[in-house]
């Protein structure tokens, strides 16, 4: 595993070199977004989350922080946390599209798709070659009882790059009994 110690080689090191940053400068919130990151990749919740709460101290409306954030929040299975970073990272930044398609995740996994789809919409309207965002919004109207409003999205969605989406997408037409 010569990667495997190489990387954790690597990740000593920056964590050390932001820590080093940060005892220098300690309103440098790049530094605690950046070891925040680190360290919730590296499994250390509890350090993680006080170094992103300093980093929103710092810069309280980065859009890029609290998203970062809600993805650590998530691993951690907080997802009302995580909720709250998306939908303020997403206040912060109305065209993060990456934001929105993980609050729409977060919102259709928690049984809210009608919630969902207005991040959805949006997140067409700002990227409609997003094979992912015409997914999850044909996913979305389709669970919600709208069929027809759902199939120009996944039929866009099928003729994705991304065989994974592709895939998903050929099987709700299916499940819809459109056929390709």
């Amino acid at each position: 595993e010569p990667h495997g110690n190489l990387g954790a080689l690597l990740m000593a090191r920056a964590g050390a070199a932001l820590r080093e940053a940060i005892r220098l400068q300690p309103d440098y919130a790049d530094a605690h977004d950046n070891l925040a990151n680190l360290l919730a990749a590296a499994g250390d919740f509890p350090q993680a989350r006080a170094h992103f709460e300093i980093a929103l101290r710092l810069r309280p409306h980065d859009a890029r922080t609290r998203y970062n954030f809600a993805m650590a929040l998530g691993r951690a299975r907080l997802t009302d946390e995580a909720r709250q970073q998306l939908e303020s990272a997403v206040r912060a930044d109305a065209a993060f599209v990456e934001a929105r398609l993980v609050l729409a995740d977060l919102l259709v996994a928690t049984g809210q798709p009608r919630d969902a789809i207005a991040h959805l919409r949006e997140a067409v309207r700002l990227d409609p070659a997003s094979a992912r965002a015409q997914l999850g919004l044909g996913m979305a109207l389709a669970t919600t009882g709208d069929p027809n409003a759902a199939v120009p999205h996944l039929r866009k969605a099928a003729a994705a790059a991304d065989a994974s989406i592709r895939e998903a997408a050929v099987k709700v037409l299916s499940q819809l009994g459109v056929a390709q």
